[in-house]
């Protein structure tokens, strides 16, 4: 009995066995369907956004699946335009190339809805990339989650079939590099992830021209490196910190910079970015390229989010206050000038509030590996339910695209045998590219080809503004493809010079009378 009542004695006194630091099955369950709900949250929104009539309207997305078929037929990319009657065989920089060629792979394997396939997966690596960036820096479940969800919800208008994309993951993946190295405290001392930021250039550059902005970043950053900005008698002072290693970033950037000119065209995609950077006209027709008009919730939304951000600078609780407050500033002013590039300043302020939160954590670590894959599975399910739901379907697509674009009329035009020269619209160009191949169009998408003047008198000849008439490119046109809607289809019925040949809800189409 003594024996007995020692060893007992002995097991009172052990110390109690610690808890599991991943919490109990409940605790894990919860974190696995959190973890559900986030990696299908983006792609979720993207669905939504790619059966909406929106995706379809969106002329670039044709002209991009033409020039991917273009490529894949030739086994070569384009260096001369082979799809406008202006271009023909002038020099044009299909920059995207890397983007179109497996866009138009998935629409060979899959259809219209290939091209929503091909999207809802970089979408998702968007929202993993996001999310990662905010849970090195908060720690938790629940800080980097509402941040995630708060980002990838203010970007949804954005999840369409456009090369941007990569842009916005890729930006996320740099400066979430950056930010480890110049801004964190403390510093990551693996500041080799540097390294990777030269391949991310190498592929972004032949992605889209977007990469000038995660080199202007990269630039920054560099330049910015030994500044620092020090509070001293009430005063802000600038001061020169040298640090070690400096250097290091300096040739990043510059190995990056010569990383963007591996692709087909060189030097020649910087020409590109000259073009469209120096136009005009582009902002009076294409929405996404004018400024936030604050008209909707989400733009007030954004502005709370980079004050906040810029309210946490103020605090001082970052290291190299100075690179991120200058990047603040300038990617705000640069999503003020286009709804397109709002995400630019909503990123920025999202690492900079998630930074200030600082109780810093590992990714994924508080689940096994198992009950990731358990996530992702789960992810996946609840996707394919949504799409499910929402009609993904190749058949959805084809009514949605009926009711928008002149996909009658262009059946009209193959079955008749119309030929050009081909006169249209701005907003159609880039669809007839796709559906009348042979018959190059009058203007489409590709802004930096036809240049503001042609394009702003493209626009008054479709509003029959003074002059319409005379117009030299309407007058030679043997073939006109217009919206009904548009003051040129209403003018054109009465126009001895034009028969008309087939009229819809949606669209008109005109052949020039013989003799005329």
């Amino acid at each position: 009995m003594t024996d007995i009542a020692t060893a007992t004695l002995e097991r009172s006194q052990e110390p109690a066995p610690a808890k599991r630091r991943d919490g109990g099955l409940h605790t894990r369950l919860r974190r696995v369907l959190l973890l559900a709900v986030i990696f299908s949250f983006a792609p979720c929104l993207a669905v939504d956004a790619l059966v909406s009539k929106g995706n379809f309207a969106n002329s670039d997305l044709w002209w991009h699946l033409s020039t991917g078929a273009w490529i894949a037929q030739h086994h070569a990319v384009p260096t001369t335009d082979p799809f406008s009657l202006y271009g023909m065989n002038k020099p044009w920089v299909a920059y995207g190339w890397l983007f179109e060629l497996p866009l138009y792979g998935f629409y060979r394997w899959l259809g219209l809805v290939g091209t929503a396939v091909f999207v809802l997966p970089i979408v998702a690596a968007i929202g993993l990339a996001l999310y990662r960036a905010m849970r090195v820096r908060t720690g938790g479940f629940v800080a980097p989650a509402a941040l995630t969800v708060l980002g990838l919800f203010l970007m949804a208008r954005l999840y369409t079939a456009r090369p941007w994309l990569f842009s916005i993951l890729f930006f996320v993946i740099e400066t979430d590099v950056l930010f480890s190295a110049l801004v964190d405290r403390p510093a990551d001392a693996k500041s080799r992830r540097l390294w990777l930021l030269p391949v991310l250039f190498a592929l972004w550059a032949n992605i889209h021209v977007q990469f000038v902005y995660g080199l202007g970043v990269l630039g920054l950053a560099a330049l910015t490196q030994n500044v620092d900005a020090v509070w001293t008698n009430e005063r802000l002072r600038i001061a020169v910190a040298h640090r070690n290693g400096a250097w290091k970033l300096w040739l990043v950037t510059g190995v990056s910079f010569l990383a963007t000119l591996i692709n087909p065209y060189s030097w020649q995609v910087y020409k590109v970015i000259l073009e469209y950077a120096t136009e005009r006209a582009p902002f009076l027709v294409v929405t996404e390229l004018r400024a936030p008009d604050f008209r909707s919730p989400l733009d007030y939304i954004l502005v709370v989010i980079v004050l906040s951000a810029a309210l946490v600078l103020g605090r001082g609780r970052l290291r190299s206050p100075v690179f991120a407050s200058l990047l603040l500033i300038s990617t705000t002013l640069v999503s003020l000038r286009m709804v397109r590039d709002e995400w630019f300043a909503l990123v920025v302020a999202l690492l900079i509030i998630a930074s200030a939160l600082g109780k810093g954590g590992t990714s994924l670590d508080l689940l096994p590996r198992a009950h990731r894959f358990a996530a992702t599975a789960l992810a996946v399910l609840l996707i394919f339910a949504w799409a499910k739901k929402r009609d993904l379907s190749n058949t959805h697509f084809a009514d949605e695209a009926s009711s928008i674009l002149p996909v009658k009329a262009a059946d009209v035009v193959l079955q008749r045998g119309l030929q050009g020269p081909l006169y249209n619209d701005f907003e159609w160009g880039g669809y007839l590219i796709w559906r009348l191949p042979g018959r190059p169009v009058s203007m489409d998408g590709r802004t930096n080809i036809y240049g503001d003047a042609r394009i702003a008198r493209s626009i008054d000849t479709w509003n029959c503004r003074p002059g319409w008439e005379t117009d030299p490119e309407l007058a030679a046109a043997n073939l006109i493809i217009g919206d009904t809607r548009r003051p040129l289809s209403s003018a054109l019925k009465h126009d001895s010079r034009y028969e008309l040949a087939y009229e819809d809800k949606t669209a008109v189409v005109f052949v020039k009378r013989p003799g005329q």
